[in-house]
This record gives structure tokens, C-alpha cells and sequence, in this order.
């Protein structure tokens, strides 16, 4: 009888060890399941052009595993990109009608410039949290980590553009461009889009934000030029998006050498 009883108590315990990591393995595709599910309602809300729930359902995958893939990360920044854009634009036009409209107009004009700022302020630091928290922590490709630490950069920008000559917007800036310029440096060549687009980005910045013309010019002088040096080494699936980049680096160029002379 006692024999028995060991038997039996052993299989029980091969029974709960098999168990054990069919769970786990049922999980992990419930979780890769719901994960093409959430990247696939993203792709469709950023066909319909519905920026917010394409942020949404990719907050949702980011929630299963924060490693993106490229489709997924190129869906997750096409969306803010196009959200903040808006609202970026919204703030740029309500500056313009409060400085030349009446005195009741430019009330409204002014209500509508903070509801433009806040907004989006918020977006920025709602993507900022996703990559400082999630995303850059996890990126284990140098290509990847850059992409994301330029879009660090470029969301610190915008902050410091809705923020105006708030000092403290501009530094924190200053010191995330400078670290995604070092990370684009160490892993990236000349030609390669992200390191072209992290040029350009710096270059916007200086002249935009730090009024520094001249310096601007240099940056995007330097990233034209190199970048047309290695022009035939680019690679077949970065031609497209380089040589756009690079044409516009040039027409920044010609732009800004106008208005500096």
C-alpha cells in the first residue's frame, strides 16, 4: 500500500511539472495572439488616419513585449508624428491670427494657442515616457536604440517649441540631440537615412529653436556633402529614403544661405 501511495504521488508530481510549461506556452501564444491582433487593428487606424487608436493598439503590443519590430515602430512613430504635427500646426496658426487679430478675437486666438500647447506638450511627453521607460531600455539593435534616441531628441524639440523661451525645455534639448548625435556617429554611416535624418533634425533645431543660423548651415552643409560623397555606396533598400533626405538638406541649405547673406 505504502508503494502505491509513493507511486501515485510521484505521477501526480510528473503530472503538475508537464502542466506547468503548457501554461506558459498557452500563454505565450495567447500573448503573440493578441499581439498581431493589436498590430493589425494599428495598421488599419493608420489607413483610416486615426492617430489616436493607431497609439492606443500600439501601447497595446508595446504592453506584450517592448521590442518592437521595424513595421511596429515605423506604425507607433508615423502616428505621433502626424498627431503632434497637427497640433503643432494648430499652434503655429494661432500665434499668427493672435498677434493681428482684435482684441476679442485675439482672446479666443489665445485660448486656442494654450489648448494647441497643452495637448501638445502632453503627446510629446506621452511618447517620451514610451521610449525612456520601454523602448530604449529594450532596443538590443544600435540601429534601433538610434532611431529611437532621434526621436527622443526630436520630441524634446517640439516640447521646447511649444514651450517657447522656456530655458530648461531648450537644454534638455540640447542634451538629448547631442546624445542621439553620438550614437548616430558610433553605429551609423554618412548615407544611412536615420543618421542623414538626425542632421537634419540638429540643423532645424539650431536655427529654429537656438537661433543659431550659421551653425545650422554648417551641420546640414557637412551632412549634404558627405552623404553626396558616399552616394554610390548607399544600399539599395536606403536609396529612396536618403537621397529624399539629402535633397532636403539641400533645400534647408540653399533656404538658410539665403537668409543668413
Amino acid at each position: 500500500a505504502g508503494q502505491a501511495q509513493h507511486l501515485a504521488e510521484c505521477c501526480a508530481g510528473f503530472r503538475t511539472i508537464a502542466r506547468a510549461p503548457c501554461a506558459l506556452i498557452f500563454r505565450a501564444f495567447q500573448m503573440l495572439a493578441h499581439r498581431d491582433k493589436e498590430r493589425y487593428l494599428a495598421h488599419l487606424a493608420a489607413l483610416a488616419e486615426r492617430y489616436d487608436e493607431v497609439i492606443e493598439h500600439m501601447k497595446q503590443v508595446i504592453q506584450t513585449g517592448p521590442q518592437l519590430s521595424v513595421e511596429e515602430r515605423n506604425l507607433l512613430s508615423v502616428a505621433y508624428k502626424n498627431k503632434v504635427g497637427m497640433l503643432r500646426s494648430a499652434f503655429r496658426a494661432s500665434q499668427g491670427v493672435a498677434k493681428t487679430a482684435s482684441s476679442d478675437e485675439a482672446q479666443y486666438a489665445e485660448e486656442y494657442l494654450q489648448k494647441a500647447q497643452e495637448e501638445g506638450i502632453r503627446s510629446c511627453e506621452d511618447l517620451i515616457a514610451l521610449l525612456e521607460d520601454l523602448l530604449l531600455p529594450n532596443a538590443l539593435d544600435p540601429e534601433m536604440k538610434v532611431f529611437f534616441l532621434k526621436n527622443r531628441a526630436d520630441y524634446y524639440r517640439y516640447i521646447a517649441e511649444f514651450r517657447g523661451t522656456d530655458r530648461a525645455a531648450v537644454a534638455r534639448a540640447s542634451e538629448v540631440y547631442q546624445e542621439a548625435i553620438d550614437a548616430v556617429q558610433e553605429h551609423l554611416a554618412t548615407t544611412h537615412p536615420i543618421r542623414l535624418g538626425m542632421a537634419l533634425s540638429r540643423a532645424v533645431f539650431s536655427y529654429e529653436i537656438l537661433n543659431l543660423k550659421p551653425e545650422a548651415c554648417n551641420i546640414a552643409r557637412k551632412a549634404f556633402d558627405d552623404g553626396l560623397k558616399e552616394l554610390d555606396e548607399i544600399p539599395e533598400e536606403h536609396y529612396k529614403d536618403s537621397t529624399q533626405i539629402l535633397q532636403m538638406l539641400r533645400d534647408h541649405l540653399t533656404q538658410w544661405t539665403s537668409a543668413v547673406e
